[in-house]
C-alpha cells in the first residue's frame, strides 16, 4: 500500500509557541503549511499556571495561550499533526519527513523543537527563590 504524503511549502517541526507562531505567519502569507508535534501543541508553556510576560497580554494561563495559538494556526490554514517524526531526507526540491504511515513533504523546513529546562552548574542554584 503506498504511503500518503502531505506536501506543503513550509513544514514546521515542533508545535510550541515558536512553531505555531511561524505557522500562523507563513499561512497568512499564503504558504501551504503543516506543523508536526510529537507531544502537546503549545509545548512547555502549557505547564505554566500563569504567564505574565507575553507581549500584549497582562496575564494568561499557559494552557489557554497554547489553545488560542493552536486554533489561530489552524484557522490561518496550517495543517496540524500530532505525530512523532522518525527521520528526514533531502529531496531534489525540498525535504521528506518520515512518520508512521507515510511522510510529510515540504520545500522548506523550520525546526522549532524547543528546549528542555536545564539546571545550570552554579553553586547555590538549589536555593529557594532561584529559577531558570
Amino acid at each position: 500500500m503506498p504511503h500518503k504524503t502531505e506536501r506543503a511549502d513550509i513544514g514546521v517541526i515542533g508545535g510550541g509557541i515558536a512553531g505555531l507562531t511561524a505557522a500562523v505567519y507563513a499561512a497568512r502569507a499564503g504558504f501551504r503549511v503543516w506543523v508536526a508535534e510529537g507531544d502537546v501543541f503549545g509545548g512547555q508553556i502549557t505547564e505554566a499556571a500563569l504567564v505574565e510576560n507575553y507581549p500584549g497580554l497582562t496575564q494568561v494561563r499557559g494552557t489557554d495561550l497554547a489553545d488560542a495559538l493552536t486554533e489561530q494556526a489552524r484557522g490561518a490554514g496550517a495543517a496540524l499533526y500530532r505525530i512523532r517524526i522518525q527521520g528526514a531526507e533531502r529531496e531534489r526540491d525540498g525535504f521528506r519527513v518520515l512518520r508512521e504511515g507515510g511522510a510529510l513533504s515540504a520545500r522548506r523546513l523550520i525546526l522549532a523543537t524547543g528546549a528542555a529546562p536545564r539546571r545550570p552548574a552554579i553553586p547555590g542554584i538549589e536555593l529557594p527563590g532561584v529559577s531558570y
